[in-house]
């Protein structure tokens, strides 16, 4: 090894925990804050999301998670309504589904296979629910015919407009309704 000296390192300068250190020069701008990575939930939390994602009860999922029996309605509701709670929710159910091929691709691909069977089979009322199936999962709305065929006063169906329909059968159905 040889003697040579090193100067010693300058003294840093005073700085606020969580700030990045000021920039040299008398016009710099203040630091702005260092940005915090997201608070992770605590294991209690993250048991209460896995418990809710499968029996939704808010009560129950706060008991299954270590809450109290006494405080488990109350702990529940306070839950539901955290924000990083319930994101941790939408993400273990968009992996449920992903896992268990429940994705809307997969599902009306599903359909698709059944409405081509029933069309082999000659079952329309299977062919077409199926595509009924398949609107409602692509969040079309199929719209009900203005004229339908109602049995008449005398027994025999014949055509009649929405508007002669008996009161009672007058409400409309919608394929997204039940």
């Amino acid at each position: 090894m040889d003697s040579t000296t090193y100067p010693a390192p300058a003294p840093a300068a005073p700085h606020a925990p969580g700030l990045a250190p000021a920039a040299a020069g008398p016009e710099s701008p203040p630091a702005a804050p260092a940005p915090s990575p997201p608070r992770r939930l605590t294991l209690r939390q993250e048991r209460f999301c896995q418990a809710y994602v499968h029996v939704p009860n808010a009560a129950r999922a706060a008991r299954v998670a270590g809450y109290s029996r006494r405080t488990a309605k109350s702990q529940g509701w306070r839950l539901l309504r955290a924000r990083r709670v319930r994101a941790r929710m939408a993400k273990i159910q968009a992996t449920l589904a992903r896992d268990q091929g429940l994705d809307l691709e997969t599902l009306i691909g599903k359909l698709e296979v059944v409405y081509r069977q029933a069309v082999e089979d000659r079952r329309a009322t299977a062919a077409a629910r199926a595509v009924e199936l398949q609107a409602r999962l692509a969040g079309m709305r199929a719209e009900r015919a203005a004229v339908q065929t109602w049995p008449a006063d005398d027994g025999d169906p014949c055509r009649r407009s929405d508007d002669d329909r008996p009161a009672e059968k007058r409400a409309s159905v919608d394929i997204g309704q039940h």
